[in-house]
């Protein structure tokens, strides 16, 4: 499957590494999107989320306060 048309993955991509731990083990996310886990799919929205938020912070377009608090709702936990 090809991704690089997903503005998700390109920025999930310039926020994480390729290689997670989940449970213990080293996987890419990449790898494991494109074989449709459901995990990879939830994990790629949640790390574009928070390079959207780092986005808008660095521009201006939020206060850190507001940043803060957004990123605070993002869980981290699968």
């Amino acid at each position: 499957m090809n991704f690089s048309f997903d503005p998700d993955v390109e920025l999930a991509e310039g926020l994480s590494a390729e290689w997670v731990t989940r449970a213990g083990r080293k996987e890419s996310w990449l790898l494991a999107l494109a074989e449709g886990e459901h995990w990879a799919a939830k994990f790629c929205r949640l790390i574009a989320l928070a390079a959207r938020v780092k986005q808008a912070l660095e521009q201006g377009r939020v206060s850190w306060d507001g940043a803060l608090a957004v990123a605070k709702m993002i869980p981290i936990k699968e």
